[in-house]
């Protein structure tokens, strides 16, 4: 089938086979292009996948440390659940940056994967430093009334309550009203300043019976009081007290005064005080000048019960219990400085967090933008390279296209002509000789030949013309011989009849 085709359906077709090569090739080289772009469009799609899970993974953390200083502050339950819900979401999310990096394997990455391992390990520092610092929140108590905050406040009204803080402050003020009296009687004589003084004098030598002093002040203070009392007694029988009775009255009030301010009734109490006010300046503002005063006032405190003539064993009694009031305060200053320290901790693990999940969305961002720019500048290139190929092949197609155009339409007027000559017989025609080539070097022998055929039959030609006119006269010679002869004959049997 393919003989029989014409000479430019031949060439058509081997051309267009040619055409769908180029064509093939133009989209394989288009499918490389698409897998190259897919393959770039892919890396940053990675990258941003990488950056967007650091930014997620920062956020994190950040709610972590949000939950960190509410829970800190407000020591409520909801907010360690935030944190621990912000540590599960921060480690997942590393896990995931890892599995995405790990699926790539490419040697940027590996850079990031330290990145990734670093701020990692530090989380896990700042979560053990956290869970430390809540532990010795537990310890300390988070309630004022558990751990050792409770048990501090406990010692501490122990110490208060050892130290018989509400019987020596009313020892002092029997005395004082006692004095007070004396003087209201010695001014203005009465009955009433007596009966006064006298409830005064009867409460105090109770008050006195009752108190934290020892034996030995509480005789003196009585023997004193049964002197003071009956000077008073004297004078109001007197009914007004002698000139000599005041330098009496104060020796005596005096006598009964000094063993209960040798009690150091107002120095222990107000270092009791101290000592709490101080604890609770250290709980409030948790600085050392408040550990200081209150060491410092546990020191005179110390001092001033061995000092005071206070009963044997409730100065045994209040310096144990001053004693462990110290131990649990020392207890909740460790605990404290050990938050202190753990605090530090946190912070420095969460900067170093902060910094690795930074260091990981820029390089993650610049390796997206690298695969940006390499992935423009590769389709850039193909692109280029692309439109060359093309516009060289439908070049060469033009013209070859041309080129076969020309060639076949000079063989099909060669065969035209050949198609005239053999219908018409007139071997004057000529081929036109348009190209120097073998079609043109066919033409003129095809003209030779036609010159050479139309001469033989142009001989040819004479030579019957030649031949007819001898033919013709010796026809004309047989007929005349013919007719003669007939003649001849009629002319014998004529006379043969005669």
């Amino acid at each position: 089938m393919f003989r029989n085709m014409g000479l430019r359906t031949k060439f058509m077709g081997g051309f267009g086979l040619v055409l769908a090569l180029v064509i093939a090739v133009v989209a394989v080289y288009q499918t490389t292009l698409t897998n190259t772009t897919g393959t770039f469009t892919g890396l940053i799609e990675n990258e941003e996948q990488v950056a967007q899970l650091a930014l997620k993974a920062d956020t994190k953390i950040l709610e972590a440390r949000r939950a960190e200083k509410n829970f800190l502050i407000r020591k409520q339950q909801t907010y360690l659940d935030n944190f621990n819900n912000a540590c599960k979401d921060f480690t997942g999310t590393i896990q995931k940056i890892t599995e995405v990096l790990k699926s790539r394997g490419q040697a940027a990455d590996l850079q990031m994967l330290k990145s990734v391992e670093a701020a990692g390990a530090g989380f896990e520092e700042y979560k053990s430093a956290f869970e430390s610092t809540v532990k010795s929140l537990e310890i300390r108590g988070l309630e004022s009334r558990s751990g050792i905050r409770g048990r501090l406040e406990e010692n501490g009204r122990a110490v208060q309550e050892a130290m018989g803080r509400h019987d020596l402050n009313v020892l002092l003020a029997d005395v004082l009203a006692v004095r007070g009296l004396e003087k209201d009687w010695l001014r203005k004589p009465a009955q009433d300043s007596l009966g006064g003084w006298k409830q005064s004098v009867e409460r105090l030598a109770a008050d006195v019976e009752g108190s934290s002093a020892d034996p030995e002040t509480k005789k003196e203070i009585q023997a004193n009081l049964k002197k003071y009392a009956d000077l008073m007694n004297n004078a109001a029988s007197q009914g007004k007290a002698p000139d000599t009775a005041f330098d009496d009255f104060n020796r005596l009030g005096r006598a009964v005064q000094g063993p209960v301010d040798g009690m150091n009734v107002r120095g222990v109490a107000l270092k009791a005080l101290e000592l709490r006010r101080q604890e609770k300046n250290f709980i409030i503002r948790e600085n050392t000048e408040a550990v200081d005063a209150f060491r410092k006032a546990v020191s005179e405190l110390k001092e001033t019960l061995q000092d005071s003539r206070l009963d044997p064993g409730r100065t045994k009694d209040a310096l144990a219990a001053v004693n462990a009031y110290a131990k649990q305060f020392d207890g909740y200053v460790a605990e404290t400085e050990n938050m202190a320290k753990q605090d530090a901790g946190m912070v420095k693990s969460a900067r170093v967090v902060h910094a690795e999940i930074a260091r990981i969305a820029d390089a993650s961002l610049k390796q997206a933008d690298e695969s940006v720019k390499a992935g423009t500048a590769a389709a850039g290139r193909n692109s280029r390279i692309a439109l060359v190929v093309g516009l060289v092949s439908l070049a060469v197609i033009l013209g070859l296209v041309f080129l076969v155009n020309g060639i076949t339409n000079m063989i099909i007027r060669i065969s035209g002509i050949i198609r005239k000559v053999s219908e018409d017989r007139n071997f004057t025609l000529d081929v036109p000789v348009e190209t120097g080539d073998e079609i043109g070097a066919m033409a003129r022998e095809m003209n030779e030949l036609m010159g050479l055929l139309n001469g033989a039959f142009l001989s040819v030609g004479d030579a019957a013309r030649h031949v007819k006119v001898q033919a013709d006269e010796v026809a004309g010679r047989a007929s005349a011989n013919r007719d003669r002869a007939q003649r001849e004959e009629g002319q014998a049997r004529k006379v043969q009849e005669t």
